[in-house]
């Protein structure tokens, strides 16, 4: 398992490789509470690059923010996230954000086996078999996107709209409780619900 990660700034100029995380093995593979942001490729995807063998049990990636992965001297097809497995794949509960080009691609052999579920996505290629409660095309609301924080605003309508059936384990990317109001946050950062605010108790 891949557990709250920050995979940032990181280049590669090999065509085949992404600049963020590859995993090229016959084995599961989880991704969960992780930040992967401004790598940089030269083909796509530049996020990450997820290709299993035929003994693989499944790859999942949950309540992680993949944003602003990109190629710098071309423009990419789909710079964000490629998962090509033959078992069971799910997405779930992660928010996606200005991915240049196309956000995530699907090639798995068995698409029914394809999973996509409650995330902030914009464009996706493949056809997963479930694909239910995604978020399109709204400000995601954080806090300050271009001053890399990708942790959410109370207004935030990523807030208690994912999942709870998908684990996300019990903290988030700050070490903060998941979860942690009516449902849980979709993307890496949970909102810690402030009780009282300080000075409540002032007439």
């Amino acid at each position: 398992d891949l557990d709250r990660l920050i995979v940032r700034n990181n280049n590669t100029t090999n065509s085949e490789s992404p600049g963020g995380i590859l995993v090229a093995s016959a084995r599961s593979v989880s991704l969960v509470n992780s930040l992967i942001l401004d790598n940089t490729c030269a083909n796509g995807p530049c996020g990450a690059k997820i290709v299993t063998g035929q003994a693989v049990a499944g790859v999942d990636i949950r309540n992680s923010t993949i944003a602003r992965n990109r190629c710098p001297a071309i423009a990419c097809p789909m710079a964000g996230v490629l998962i090509d497995n033959f078992f069971s794949t799910l997405v779930g509960n992660n928010a996606f954000h200005e991915n240049e080009g196309t956000q995530l691609e699907f090639a798995p052999v068995n698409a029914n086996a394809v999973s996509l579920r409650n995330n902030r996505i914009d464009s996706f290629i493949g056809t997963p078999a479930e694909n239910v409660g995604n978020i399109v095309a709204l400000n995601p609301g954080f806090v300050d996107a271009a001053g890399n924080n990708f942790r959410l605003r109370p207004d935030s309508p990523l807030l208690d709209t994912g999942d709870a059936a998908i684990s996300a384990g019990d903290f988030d990317l700050d070490g903060n409780a998941r979860t942690n109001g009516r449902g849980r946050d979709i993307g890496a950062y949970e909102l810690p619900y402030q009780v009282f605010a300080d000075g409540f108790e002032s007439d």
